[in-house]
C-alpha cells in the first residue's frame, strides 16, 4: 500500500483521515483514526480498462464522478467564500480539460452529431 498525503492539510479533521492506494489493484482505501486506531472506512475502486458497453459494465468510477462529487459538496455549501467560490471554478476547469482528453472528444463528437 503506497500512502497518499495530498490531503494533509493540517486540519484535525484530515489528519485523522489516511488514504492508501493499492498498487496491484488500483483500489484507493481512506482510514479512520478513532481511539488511537486507524480503522477501514472507505473503499473507492476506478474504471483501470478501456470501458464499452460490451464489457458487462463499468468495473468502477471514472475521475469525473468523484470530483463531481466533490464539485457538488462545495457548490452545497452554506458558507461559501471567495476561496470556495475559486476551487469550484478551478474543478469546474478541471472536468472541462478531463472531457477534451483524446478517447473522450471522439464521444463528445458523436453525441453532438445526433
Amino acid at each position: 500500500m503506497r500512502e497518499i498525503k495530498a490531503h494533509r492539510t493540517g486540519s484535525p479533521l484530515n489528519e485523522s483521515l489516511r488514504l492508501e492506494c493499492d498498487e496491484e489493484s488500483g483500489k484507493y482505501h481512506v482510514l479512520v483514526k478513532a481511539h488511537g486506531q486507524w480503522g477501514p472506512k472507505l473503499k473507492l475502486e476506478f474504471q483501470s480498462k478501456d470501458f464499452s458497453e460490451d464489457t458487462g459494465g463499468p468495473a468502477g468510477i471514472s475521475d469525473e464522478v468523484l470530483l463531481a462529487m466533490v464539485l457538488d459538496r462545495l457548490e452545497q455549501a452554506k458558507d461559501k467564500n471567495w476561496q470556495t467560490s475559486l476551487a469550484i471554478t478551478k474543478l469546474e476547469e478541471l472536468m472541462f480539460w478531463l472531457s477534451r482528453r483524446p478517447g473522450q472528444v471522439q464521444i463528445i463528437k458523436k453525441e453532438e452529431g445526433k
